[in-house]
């Protein structure tokens, strides 16, 4: 059995092929393959494993009239350890009027297990917190060579528009489900001294995402522009809480004059959300930076300062307070 600090030894080797047929003026088809082979070496592992990937796919894209386009496509890939998934996608582009655009997608998506999750093998210690000789705690983590994919079905509704060449909006929508969340089970092996297992399995019961994002973006005049966003996600799942805020609002302004100088003021905030370990208050913080280009614009000098008001918060229950940054940096591009 391996530790926690162990090192992997991963090599990849690729291969792709892709080919465009244009074969009637309204409709054009591209496809497909790719082979991938993969090794891993670590003490975290059980032995030294190796994995032949294999891939193929088509998408077709039909355009009946210049203001609509359909792209319906799919992808079957093989794996040595799961049933091979088949990978479909739809997706529907729409302009009734000038600048106005409505967009419609649904996919399907696959995520198959890493070398640790099939053959991993662990050991390490974590504290408990408790005083000698309860402080310290053995753990074993094991893989599963026998679990499923994960997968995600997804639907997105959005549409965009420029209004007056100096109004842009968007607004979007959109649904997951998510089936065979690879995730772990944690057991007790003895009390004393406290050992414990965690074993790696597939959740039997579907996670569901759904949420939203609109904003605009404005051209105030030749120097200054300005955005607005705004973004909804919720989360439901069985056995974790979301580990991400349900809302998130940003806006900035830019302003970009001849003489080089340019300048950045931004500000977002987010709401509180629960880990499993703990919470995450809700926070807001502003951003600014200004900067001067020389030499026809390849070099540029900048000074960004991160929360610029030094509001502490914690983005990760268990990580540190994030305070003021500030970053001087000095570019060039030949």
């Amino acid at each position: 059995a391996g530790n926690l600090y162990a090192f992997f030894k991963y090599r990849t080797t690729d291969f792709e092929f892709k080919h465009t047929l244009n074969w009637i003026d309204v409709n054009t088809l591209i496809w497909g393959v790719n082979a991938r082979y993969n090794t891993i070496k670590s003490p975290n592992i059980t032995k030294r494993h190796n994995q032949h990937l294999y891939g193929i796919y088509i998408q077709n894209e039909y355009k009946p009239q210049d203001n609509l386009s359909v792209f319906l496509g799919i992808r079957f890939d093989r794996h040595p350890l799961v049933k091979d998934p088949l990978s479909p996608r739809l997706s529907i582009v729409y302009a009734p009027q000038r600048d106005h655009t409505f967009r419609f997608s649904a996919a399907t998506a696959f995520r198959t297990p890493t070398f640790l999750e099939s053959y991993g093998d662990v050991n390490f210690t974590l504290p408990t917190g408790f005083p000698p000789p309860f402080h310290l705690a053995s753990v074993r983590f094991l893989g599963n060579k026998d679990l499923k994919s994960e997968s995600i079905t997804s639907f997105e509704l959005s549409y965009q528009t420029c209004l007056f060449d100096r109004l842009k909006g968007s607004l979007n929508i959109f649904y997951n489900k998510l089936e065979n969340q690879i995730r772990c089970t944690q057991k007790i092996i003895r009390p004393f001294p406290l050992a414990y297992q965690f074993d790696t399995i597939n959740q039997t019961e579907d996670s569901f995402v759904f949420g939203g994002e609109t904003g605009i973006e404005v051209l105030i005049n030749d120097q200054t522009t300005g955005f607005l966003n705004y973004s909804y996600q919720n989360v439901r799942c069985p056995h974790a809480h979301s580990h991400a805020p349900k809302h998130k609002i940003n806006a900035g302004l830019r302003f970009t004059f001849d003489n080089g100088l340019n300048c950045d003021l931004n500000a977002y905030h987010v709401s509180g959300f629960l880990w499993k370990i703990g919470e995450v208050n809700s926070y807001t913080i502003a951003n600014a930076r200004i900067g001067r280009k020389f030499l026809n614009d390849d070099m540029e000098v900048a000074l960004a300062i991160h929360n610029l008001f030094n509001n502490h918060h914690k983005e990760y229950p268990l990580g540190e307070e994030v305070g003021r940054k500030i970053m001087f940096r000095l570019s060039y591009k030949f």
